[in-house]
C-alpha cells in the first residue's frame, strides 16, 4: 500500500483527505533558495528596466501600430487595424490610455509591456514554485529572468509581453485547484467557478493566445472531475466555460474575424502552420525544425541540445505529478491544433506566451540531470549550468547595441561538448545501483534526446554546424531623421527603399513627404519626378534595377544606412 493510501484511508470521517502533493504548494521557497530567488527576479527587473531605458528606435511594426493608436480614438481602435497589424482591443485601449497621459513618446507606449514583463517575474516565482521540485524552482527563475526574448519583448509596443503575463495569471487558477483537489473530488466552489469565469472573458480581450491557456486549464480541469465523478464541479465548470464561450465569440466577430481573413498575415505566417498530416515526412519534418526553432526562440536557449534534452526529461517528471504536467502541455497541444487548422500559427514571438511552459520543463530537466550527476560530474555539471546562464545572457548585451529583432539563432559551436553530455548521463544511467522507475525512465530520456540531435543534425545540418547570429543591429532613426532635416532641400520628398526605415517619419519634427520604393519607381517610370529626392538606403534595401544614383553619401552615426541624393536632371545641389 502507497504512503498515498493509507494516507486517505487513516482520514477521520467527515475530514477530507488532502491533495497528495499539498506539502508542497505553500507557495513558500526554502530559506536556502529564497535569496537567491529575490536576487535573480531582481537582476530579470533591473535587465527589463535597462532595455526600457535605452530606448532603441522604432522598427517597422512597432511604428505601424504605434500609427494606429496614436492617429485613431478609442472608439476607432475598436475597428480593423491598418498596416496589416492585429493587436488585442483591450491592449490597444491601454496603449491608447498610456499615450493620453503621457503623450505619444516610445517611452509611454512602452509601459505597459514593461509593467507585465516585470509582473511575470514574480508570477512565475510563484507558479514554478508550485509546480516544480523545490531544486528546479530557483533554476527556472533565473532562466526566464535571463531569457533574451523575454527580456526584449517586455519593451516592444507590442502584445506579447502581455500575453505571458495573462498566461500566467490563469496559472494561478491552476495553482488554487491544486490545492483545493483531494482524490476523490476536484472541489471547485461557486466563488472559484464565478471568479474563473469573470477573468476569463475579460483577459480574452486583453490577449489572443490566453484563449489556449484558459481552454487548456479547462479541459483538464474537467477530465479530472469526470474521472473522479465530482458533478458538482464539472457542472461549474460547464457554466464558466459557457461564459468565456460568449466573451471569445463576441471578440472573435469584433476582432479576431478580421485577421482570420487577412491573406496578406496568414502568408507571413505560413511556415508556423502545420503541414497537411497526410504527408508524414514533411510534418515530422515541420515538427523537428519548429522544436529547434522554438528552443532557440523564442524560448532563448542557445544550446539547443542541452535545451531538448532538458525539456524532455522535465517533461518524464512532471507527467509523473500528474495535474501540472497537464496544465503546462494541454496549451502547447491546443495551439498545435490550432496551427494544424491554420487558425494560429506555431511560431516565433506568437508562441512567447508558451515560453514559460517550456522553460519549467527545462528546469525540471535541469534539476534532474544534476541529481543524476551528482556522485561523478560534481565539477563539470557546474560548470555546464555556469555556462549555459552566461550563454542565455550574452544575446541581452546584443540588445543594448540596438539590436530590434532577435537573431534566427545563435552559434550552435557547443553542440559537441553537449553531445558529449548527452553520452555521459546514459553511461550514469547505466552504472549500478538501485534501478528505480525514474532511472529507466531518465535512461531513455537521454538516448531519446541523443537520437534526436542526431536526427535534427542531419534534417537541419546547417542549422547546426553555421553560426547564424544576426548582424542586423537597428539603426537609431532619431540620428537619421537629424541628418535628413539638415540636408534636405525645400521642395525634396524623402524615398525610404526598405521596409525597416519607415520609423523615420516618427522622428521627423516637420510634416515632409514620405515615399515608398513603389512611389519612387513609379514617379521615375511616368517622368513626374520632382527636383530632387533624398533616398534613404537601409541594409534590406537596394536601389531600383538600372537607376544610377548621382549622389553624395551623408553622413550618419547609424550603422548600415545610406543617404543619398538622387537628381533627376543631374543638375548638381552641392
Amino acid at each position: 500500500m502507497t504512503s498515498q493510501n493509507y494516507h486517505y484511508m487513516t482520514q477521520q470521517p467527515g475530514h477530507q483527505a488532502p491533495s497528495p502533493i499539498s506539502p508542497r504548494l505553500s507557495g513558500q521557497f526554502p530559506s536556502r533558495s529564497l535569496g537567491v530567488v529575490t536576487l535573480l527576479i531582481m537582476l530579470g527587473g533591473v535587465l527589463r528596466l535597462f532595455i526600457y531605458a535605452s530606448n532603441r528606435s522604432l522598427w517597422s511594426d512597432e511604428f505601424f501600430l504605434t500609427l494606429n493608436i496614436t492617429t485613431r480614438s478609442f472608439r476607432e481602435l475598436f475597428a480593423p487595424l491598418a498596416y496589416d497589424q492585429g493587436a488585442p482591443i483591450g491592449f490597444l485601449l491601454l496603449q491608447k490610455l498610456a499615450t493620453c497621459i503621457f503623450g505619444p513618446h516610445p517611452y509611454a507606449l512602452r509601459l505597459v509591456p514593461l509593467l507585465c514583463g516585470i509582473a511575470s517575474l514574480f508570477l512565475f516565482a510563484i507558479i514554478a514554485r508550485h509546480y516544480l521540485r523545490p531544486g528546479a524552482a530557483p533554476v527556472a527563475v533565473g532562466l526566464v529572468a535571463v531569457a533574451y526574448p523575454l527580456v526584449y519583448y517586455a519593451s516592444e509596443i507590442k502584445q506579447y509581453s502581455s500575453d505571458v503575463v495573462l498566461t500566467l495569471l490563469l496559472h494561478l487558477f491552476a495553482i488554487d485547484t491544486m490545492k483545493r483537489s483531494t482524490p476523490v473530488s476536484v472541489s471547485l466552489s461557486w466563488h472559484w467557478a464565478g471568479l474563473f469565469a469573470l477573468i476569463g472573458a475579460v483577459v480574452l480581450w486583453f490577449s489572443h493566445p490566453v484563449v489556449f491557456t484558459l481552454a487548456g486549464i479547462g479541459i483538464t480541469l474537467g477530465i479530472d472531475a469526470g474521472l473522479k465523478k465530482d458533478w458538482r464541479s464539472l457542472g461549474l465548470l460547464v457554466g464558466a466555460a459557457g461564459v468565456c464561450l460568449l466573451s471569445f465569440s463576441a471578440c472573435y466577430l469584433l476582432s479576431l474575424r478580421h485577421l482570420d481573413s487577412n491573406a496578406k498575415l496568414l502568408d507571413f505566417w505560413q511556415d508556423g502552420f502545420l503541414p497537411n498530416p497526410v504527408h508524414p515526412f514533411a510534418t515530422m519534418r515541420w515538427i523537428v525544425r519548429t522544436g529547434l526553432h522554438t528552443i532557440v526562440y523564442p524560448v532563448g536557449m542557445p544550446i539547443v541540445s542541452v535545451g531538448m534534452l532538458a525539456a524532455l526529461i522535465g517533461g518524464l517528471s512532471l507527467s509523473l505529478r500528474g495535474k501540472p504536467f497537464f496544465f503546462l502541455a494541454a496549451p502547447i497541444a491546443l495551439t498545435l491544433l490550432a496551427s494544424a487548422l491554420h487558425a494560429y500559427p506555431f511560431a516565433e514571438r506568437l508562441i512567447l506566451f508558451l515560453v514559460p511552459s517550456v522553460i519549467l520543463c527545462m528546469a525540471e530537466g535541469l534539476e534532474r540531470i544534476w541529481e543524476q550527476t551528482r556522485k561523478s560530474l560534481s565539477v563539470l555539471r557546474s560548470f555546464l549550468l555556469v555556462l549555459l546562464f552566461g550563454f542565455m545572457s550574452l544575446p541581452v548585451g546584443h540588445a543594448l547595441t540596438g539590436a530590434a529583432l532577435f537573431s534566427d539563432a545563435m552559434k550552435a559551436a557547443s553542440l559537441p561538448l553537449t553531445n558529449l553530455l548527452s553520452m555521459v548521463i546514459i553511461l550514469c544511467g547505466v552504472l549500478p545501483g538501485r534501478h528505480s522507475v525514474w532511472q529507466v525512465l531518465l535512461r531513455m530520456a537521454t538516448i531519446v534526446g541523443l537520437m534526436g540531435v542526431v536526427l535534427t543534425s542531419v534534417v537541419e545540418g546547417t542549422y547546426f554546424s553555421e553560426a547564424m547570429v544576426s548582424e542586423y543591429i537597428m539603426p537609431d532613426w532619431r540620428d537619421v531623421a537629424t541628418v535628413l532635416e539638415h540636408y534636405r532641400q525645400p521642395g525634396e520628398a524623402i524615398v525610404v527603399l526598405g521596409w525597416d526605415a519607415l520609423p523615420i517619419s516618427f522622428y521627423l519634427k516637420n510634416p515632409v513627404p514620405i515615399l515608398t520604393s513603389y512611389d519612387f519607381e513609379t514617379q521615375l517610370q511616368t517622368g513626374q519626378t520632382r527636383s530632387g529626392y533624398v533616398v534613404v538606403l537601409s541594409e534590406f534595401s537596394s536601389p531600383p534595377p538600372g537607376l544610377e544614383y548621382r549622389s553624395v553619401t551623408l553622413g550618419t552615426s547609424s550603422r548600415k544606412v545610406r543617404i543619398v541624393r538622387y537628381i533627376p536632371d543631374g543638375s548638381p545641389l552641392w
